[in-house]
């Protein structure tokens, strides 16, 4: 700075997070995810969770990048960062879908943290994109413990100015927090309930009411052609399949199976290596 009587003029320096380019490449890629994750037919609800899901699925949680771990781009360009690479990757996701958002900072015990909170209809919720990933990074595996998530749970282990945001009181979307490893079959989300020992079972998302589908411990669960395959944890985690009522379980293997995806009409999982069944 420099000062006289009269006058004082002061000199400062801005850092930045990405380049122009790099931030281009956000506000191009952004813009392709949306329309490809986003339906006009979907809910505001459904829209944030296709964020969470998103980011979740395309993203391991480290700070070993080329480019800085805190921005919107790595997370994106090298599906890898950290939190404030994921809240901010959130942040302009929400934003394209019109949906309000705001980006909030806070602690986890002493550490700095960073996340979300968004409206809808009227009412605030926290939205932790990090926090919903497992850590080491699970294929598959998306939770919702702080999917849309009240002040009051988030304050359990997460603490913030709260002043400085404003107020989260509606618990409407608790009945998402215990889902782990979930799968969408038109308005079914099928899931492993970390709340009753990770058994299989199926929330309906228009009306809201949740059931058990089997008494198996299932995870890695994917759908195709009228099937549910899972790792069933209650039978050595073996590779299983069930009808989405609950009907015709059968176990299909003798060998730890985990990681399952579906592509070009096969089912490949993991046992001892990477294996592949016709569907």
């Amino acid at each position: 700075y420099e000062y006289g009587r009269n006058k004082a003029t002061v000199f400062g320096e801005q850092s930045y997070l990405m380049t122009p380019e790099q931030a281009a490449y956000v506000e191009m890629n952004v813009q392709d995810i949306i329309a490809k994750i986003s339906k006009d037919s979907m809910t505001e609800v459904e829209k944030v969770r296709a964020v969470n899901d998103y980011i979740v699925a395309n993203t391991s949680y480290t700070d070993q990048t080329n480019s800085s771990p805190h921005s919107a781009y790595t997370v994106l360009a090298e599906h890898g960062g950290v939190c404030q690479g994921y809240a901010l990757l959130a942040h302009s996701m929400l934003q394209k879908l019109g949906i309000e958002t705001k980006y909030i900072v806070g602690y986890v015990g002493q550490e700095g943290h960073a996340w979300n909170l968004v409206k809808l209809d009227g009412q605030w919720y926290h939205l932790d994109t990090t926090w919903n990933d497992p850590v080491p990074d699970r294929k598959g595996a998306i939770r919702y413990q702080y999917f849309l998530v009240d002040d009051r749970t988030m304050a359990k282990d997460h603490s913030w100015i709260a002043e400085d945001y404003p107020k989260a009181t509606s618990t409407l979307y608790n009945n998402y927090h215990d889902m782990d490893f979930s799968a969408q079959v038109g308005d079914q989300l099928f899931f492993s309930n970390i709340s009753d020992n990770n058994k299989l079972y199926v929330f309906d998302i228009k009306t809201g009411k949740t059931k058990r589908v089997t008494d198996s411990r299932a995870q890695y669960i994917v759908y195709s052609d009228g099937w549910l395959y899972f790792s069933n944890y209650s039978r050595g985690a073996y590779l299983t399949k069930i009808r989405p009522d609950g009907s015709g379980e059968q176990v299909l293997n003798r060998e730890e199976t985990k990681d399952l995806f579906v592509k070009d009409g096969y089912l490949y999982f993991t046992t001892n290596e990477l294996k592949r069944m016709a569907l």
